[in-house]
C-alpha cells in the first residue's frame, strides 16, 4: 500500500510554512498523482498543572478561524531544539510560568494528509508564574486558570474545541 516519491518542488515559501507539489505513485495499483504537502516546524503543546490543581490555558484570537479559543499553552520547536525544551520556553514566553516537573505524554500527527509534522505534548506539574509573559509581535493572549475537574466537560461542551488540546487531554487522560 505504500506510494513512492516520484517528485517534489516549492511552491511557496512562508514563515510558518512551505508548501510543495509533490509526486507519488502506488506501488500495487501505479496510480500517480500531484499532491500538495504543507512542511510545517514539529509543535510542543503543555498541559501546565497548578500547584493548587488550575490547569493554565490560553485564550486567544486565531487568524485561521476568525474566532478565539481556549487551548493549553503550545508553540513551534526552532530548529535544533528538544521538544522538551521547546514546551518550556512556549509555557514561559506565553504565561511567564515555570514548572517544577515536565515529561511528555504523547505525540500526534496534526494532519497527515498535508501536514508533515509533528505535534509533542507535554505534562507540566508543579506550575507557577514567575515572570511576565514575553509574546511574539502579534499574540495577545489571556491567561485563563481552570480547575482541573473542569477542563473535560469545557471540552465536550465545545468551549474548548481546538483539536490538538483535545488530543493534549486524551494522552493526559490515558496516562493517569
Amino acid at each position: 500500500m505504500k506510494w513512492v516519491q516520484t517528485s517534489k518542488k516549492l511552491s511557496l515559501k512562508t514563515f510558518l510554512f512551505k508548501l510543495y507539489k509533490v509526486g507519488f505513485k502506488s506501488e500495487l495499483s501505479g496510480k500517480e498523482g500531484l499532491f500538495d504537502v504543507l512542511e510545517s516546524k514539529n509543535w510542543a503543546n503543555i498541559i501546565a498543572i497548578t500547584t493548587d490543581s488550575k490547569v493554565i490555558m490560553v485564550q486567544q484570537f486565531r487568524f485561521g478561524t476568525g474566532e478565539v479559543t481556549l487551548e493549553f499553552p503550545a508553540g513551534t520547536i526552532d530548529e535544533g531544539e528538544k521538544p522538551i525544551d521547546a514546551a518550556n520556553r512556549e509555557l514561559l514566553e506565553e504565561t511567564g510560568s515555570k514548572a517544577e516537573k515536565i515529561f511528555k505524554i504523547g505525540d500526534c500527527k496534526p494532519n497527515p494528509a498535508f501536514l508533515t509534522n509533528t505535534c509533542h505534548h507535554f505534562l507540566a506539574s508543579g506550575v507557577e508564574v514567575i515572570k511576565e509573559q514575553n509574546l511574539d509581535e502579534h499574540e495577545e493572549v489571556t491567561i485563563k486558570l481552570v480547575p482541573l475537574n473542569e477542563v473535560e466537560s469545557l471540552i465536550l461542551n465545545g468551549t474548548i474545541n481546538h483539536s490538538l488540546a483535545v488530543a493534549a487531554w486524551y494522552y493526559y487522560t490515558m496516562s493517569k
